[in-house]
């Protein structure tokens, strides 16, 4: 039971939809102003943001905003990425109605420049299609927990580990 879980979160993680956009929209790989600020309060900012990113992310298929709010270290991060990529580069695409912060903890032991948070999230319920002719794969959606492991790098938050738990 416990790996089903496991491998329909990891699924969950991945395949989230929103509704984003319009002009105030920062460009590629701009982050906006409030998710850089310093210490926990910007962390949780930017962890909102990237939320947003992942919904846009899975709703378009378009992962460069995603992948460029990590680090090379973050093999989830990477993962979830490659995984978006792959599912529409053959045609397929992701039904749900995204992810959306329910709660954030901040970690014992916080800098400026490194923060650990708990973060839970209300996921949609999402179906995969994982081609353009394939029948959907189905998640619930549901409470699920990560802990984000954020580094500043010259004013700059990114996700450094990302775990559920």
């Amino acid at each position: 039971m416990l790996s089903r879980i496991a491998a329909a979160l990891s699924a969950v993680l991945l395949l989230s939809l929103a509704a984003c956009g319009g002009d105030d929209e920062p460009a590629a790989d701009e982050v906006p102003a409030y998710a850089d600020n310093a210490g926990e309060a910007g962390a949780e900012q930017f962890v909102g943001y990237w939320t947003d990113t992942l919904n846009t992310a899975t709703a378009s298929g378009e992962t460069e905003d995603l992948k460029a709010l990590a680090t090379p270290e973050c093999q989830a991060c990477t993962d979830f990425a490659t995984q978006l990529d792959q599912i529409y580069a053959g045609g397929g695409h992701v039904e749900s109605g995204g992810w959306e912060i329910n709660k954030i903890v901040p970690e014992a032991g916080a800098t400026d420049d490194e923060v650990g948070l708990l973060v839970t999230f209300a996921v949609s319920p999402q179906k995969v299609f994982e081609s353009e002719d394939a029948k959907p794969q189905e998640f619930e959606g549901g409470n699920q927990g990560f802990r984000f492991h954020l580094v500043r790098d010259e004013g700059t938050w990114q996700v450094q580990d990302l775990t559920p738990r």
